[in-house]
């Protein structure tokens, strides 16, 4: 009967749409398979725009390890401000069983990098470098809400970051990005082929 109903895709919005789109944009930039679903919901009603079940094919039946979604005006029912916001809830137990038994991080140095990626084209790839750098294991920060470098330049001090990573459409166009020394404020140029292994030295040895 519930295969019969209307779906929530044929009820959204323009700017729902459009957002949409730049979820999964984002999704296949990263290299995240997804299945989409148009009838999951949350069971609480402060959900917006977006809500998502992370699964796994290592568990069998129970394959669910996580849900959540997009709560734009949760803080704000709370009487705080408004506050954009995501958030989503794990299952630890089935985590641990999806762990190797011997499990040690990556030692690759303590120095967060703040990555500073704006324009269209070069937003996507932001996401695309975050993932390569959190996977090497180089703590890599942004601010999605910041669509300037001189917004993300103020957020990176904010988060006092060692390094930003700054990449414009203009950069992209290169093949390249602008490592900056928060520090020093120095700058070299780093080619996007090989960015993870150039920047590696630089964490090691700042």
């Amino acid at each position: 009967a519930t295969d019969a109903a209307p779906t929530l895709a044929g009820s959204m919005s323009e700017p729902a749409t459009t957002y949409f789109a730049k979820v999964l944009e984002g999704l296949q930039a990263i290299g995240i398979p997804y299945q989409l679903n148009h009838r999951l919901v949350r069971g609480l009603d402060y959900y917006c725009l977006t809500t998502f079940e992370v699964t796994t094919t290592s568990l069998g039946a129970q394959n669910a390890v996580g849900a959540g979604g997009r709560y734009d005006g949760l803080v704000e029912t709370l009487d705080g401000p408004k506050t954009p916001a995501v958030g989503f809830a794990v299952g630890i137990e089935r985590i641990s069983m999806m762990l190797p038994e011997s499990l040690t991080p990556p030692s690759v140095g303590d120095k967060t990098v703040y990555v500073a990626a704006f324009g269209e084209r070069a937003a996507i790839q932001g996401l695309k470098i975050l993932q390569d750098l959190r996977l090497a294991g180089i703590r890599a920060v942004t601010d999605f809400r910041s669509a300037t470098l001189k917004a993300h330049l103020r957020q990176a001090d904010r988060f006092t970051c060692r390094y930003t990573l700054i990449l414009g459409d203009d950069e992209l166009d290169k093949g390249s990005a602008i490592l900056r020394n928060m520090q020093t404020k120095d700058q070299v140029d780093l080619p996007l082929s090989t960015l993870v292994a150039a920047l590696l030295p630089q964490v090691h040895t700042s």
